[in-house]
């Protein structure tokens, strides 16, 4: 494990712990919500914050390149999740061949709870513990010269769950697609298509259907360094902080990338540059070719990356919550620790032995 005394995963109202070892990081890790940082004065950040749109960011400070990783890789590939592993085609008898049916029936996201769920054995039978059913049975008429139903459309509204055992329900919401109305295929009047699907636990490195996030990427914290003769209130100072800020896209009037990123440079009360949002950061280098010289550098603005601070953004796909994406992966990443921990364990009692 390559770690570093005093890591820490996440801030707690805007203070970092600094007596955390990387065991008790693994032990304690606490996820904060909190506001998004548009919403946040200048020299405030977060540790994690979310939107409706199921995307999550969150910091990692002071760990190295090969954890963040691991946690990025672990979302990917080893958070499990349910989706659709078998489909049994009864009848199908429009112009979408039986393979590509099941492909992509297969691609559609599931809002079930893995956590109720068993990994299901090849030679296991279904049971309400390792399986989720779901019937598509849909006849195309014409009914009062209206096709039904309606443009022959086929979407994932029209899935049925159908328990194995209706006596023994589990608790929380019915299973059901995570989003409604995704396309499927057209019918025309006459066509049907009658599917029992087979919704079975997994991970993202078995197949990708499994994967519960579309992205999960992280990039390291700008830090920006701007030479003390621009913060005070000279003629010439003033201009070349406008200067710099007219070259941000992200900052002054210039239109952003993204919209709502609060700007990354603003004006002191006294006129001079100072950096107020540098999470905001693109490194496009706008601000620095402004003034460059002959070497490509500026001598009044330096970008530089913190090696140690990750920014991290994972987007859902629907199947369950960003935030519990990265609590399970943390419980993973925990977990394969505790069994590094215990094979050097018995390596080192069976030589002492």
């Amino acid at each position: 494990m390559c770690h570093k005394p005093g890591a820490a995963f996440s801030l707690s109202d805007g203070v970092v712990s600094d007596n955390f070892t990387a065991k008790d990081v693994l032990d304690n890790v606490e996820v904060v919500v909190s506001t998004t940082p548009a919403k946040l004065k200048p020299g405030e950040h977060q540790s994690l914050y979310e939107d409706p749109t199921d995307v999550v960011e969150f910091e990692l400070i002071g760990i190295d390149a090969p954890i963040a990783n691991a946690l990025r890789r672990i979302m990917i590939s080893e958070v499990a999740s349910v989706a659709i592993e078998k489909v049994v085609i009864m009848d199908n008898t429009s112009i979408m061949q039986d393979e590509v049916l099941a492909h992509r029936l297969g691609q559609v996201p599931m809002a079930i709870n893995p956590d109720q769920y068993e990994f299901r054995g090849e030679e296991e039978p279904y049971t309400d513990n390792n399986t989720v059913v779901f019937t598509l049975d849909v006849d195309c008429r014409r009914v009062d010269g209206e096709i039904q139903p309606p443009q022959g459309l086929v979407t994932t509204d029209d899935l049925r769950w159908k328990p194995i055992n209706p006596d023994t329900p589990k608790p929380g919401p019915a299973p059901h697609p995570a989003y409604s109305a995704i396309p499927l295929m057209k019918l025309c009047p006459g066509q049907a298509i009658h599917v029992e699907l087979y919704c079975e636990k997994g991970i993202g490195r078995d197949h990708a259907k499994f994967s519960p996030v579309g992205t999960a990427v992280y990039r390291l914290l700008p830090e920006i360094r701007v030479h003390a003769d621009l913060e005070d209130a000279a003629p010439a100072a003033q201009q070349i902080a406008k200067e710099i800020i007219a070259a941000c896209p992200l900052s002054g009037d210039r239109p952003a990338y993204s919209a709502g990123a609060p700007p990354v440079y603003g004006l002191t009360a006294n006129g001079g540059l100072r950096v107020e949002h540098p999470r905001s950061c693109t490194m496009c280098r706008e601000c620095v070719n402004v003034h460059a010289d002959s070497t490509g550098r500026s001598p009044h603005v330096q970008l530089l990356r913190k090696k140690d601070h990750y920014l991290f953004r994972v987007e859902g796909t629907g199947v369950m919550r960003a935030t519990d994406i990265f609590r399970q992966a943390i419980a993973v990443l925990k977990e394969k620790c505790q069994k590094v921990r215990d094979t050097i364990n018995d390596n080192v009692e069976r030589k002492t032995a």
